[in-house]
C-alpha cells in the first residue's frame, strides 16, 4: 500500500471540512490557496470524493463542498480509497517471498485506516493545536497507534 500525495491532500482537505463544521459549502479555490494545490488538481480530488459520496457540492459563485456525512461515519480508508488504490489493488502480490511480509504490514495499516474515523482525527487535531493540519496523520514523525517512527521514505508500502 502506498499513501500518495493525493491521499494526504484528500485526508487534509476532508479534515479541514470537518473542522470547519460549516452549514455552507467551502469554496475549492479557498482550499487550493490554503494548501498550495492548483485549483484544477483540487477539483479533480473533490470529483473523486463526490463520486464516492464523501462530499456534496454546489456549483456557482457561492459553490463549494462540504462533508456528505458525519465525520464519525467517514474512515481514512474511505477517503484514501476514493482517490487512490482500492483494497483489491493493494492485495495483488507478485509471489515473491518478501511479499508475505509486505502484505501483512499492508493489512495492518489498512485495518488501522478502516478503524480511524475523520472524527477521531479531528479530535486529535483539536487536542494538539500546535500540530499543523497539513500533516494530520504523522505530526511529529511518530504514530502512537502504530508504534512506529514514520518518515516520508517509510510511508510507501507498495505491492506493485
Amino acid at each position: 500500500m502506498k499513501i500518495s500525495s493525493r491521499s494526504r491532500h484528500a485526508v487534509t482537505v476532508m479534515l479541514e471540512l470537518a473542522l470547519q463544521e460549516r452549514e455552507t459549502e467551502t469554496p475549492v479555490i479557498d482550499l487550493a490557496r490554503k494548501y498550495g494545490i492548483s485549483q484544477s488538481s483540487m477539483e479533480q480530488l473533490f470529483a473523486k470524493l463526490r463520486h464516492c459520496g464523501l462530499v456534496t457540492g454546489r456549483r456557482g459563485r457561492r459553490g463549494g463542498y462540504k462533508l456528505a456525512e458525519s465525520a464519525t461515519k467517514i474512515s481514512l480508508a474511505d477517503i484514501i480509497g476514493a482517490v487512490d488504490s482500492t483494497r483489491e489493488q493493494m492485495d495483488q502480490q507478485s509471489g515473491a517471498p518478501a511479499e508475505v511480509v509486505w502484505k501483512k504490514l499492508s493489512d495492518r495499516l489498512y485495518l488501522y485506516l478502516e478503524e480511524m474515523t475523520l472524527a477521531e482525527l479531528m479530535e486529535s487535531a483539536q487536542l494538539d493545536k500546535t500540530t499543523s493540519i497539513e500533516s494530520p496523520i504523522i505530526a511529529d514523525g511518530m504514530d502512537p497507534a502504530l508504534g512506529i517512527q514514520a518518515t516520508e521514505s517509510s510511508l510507501p508500502l507498495n505491492h506493485s
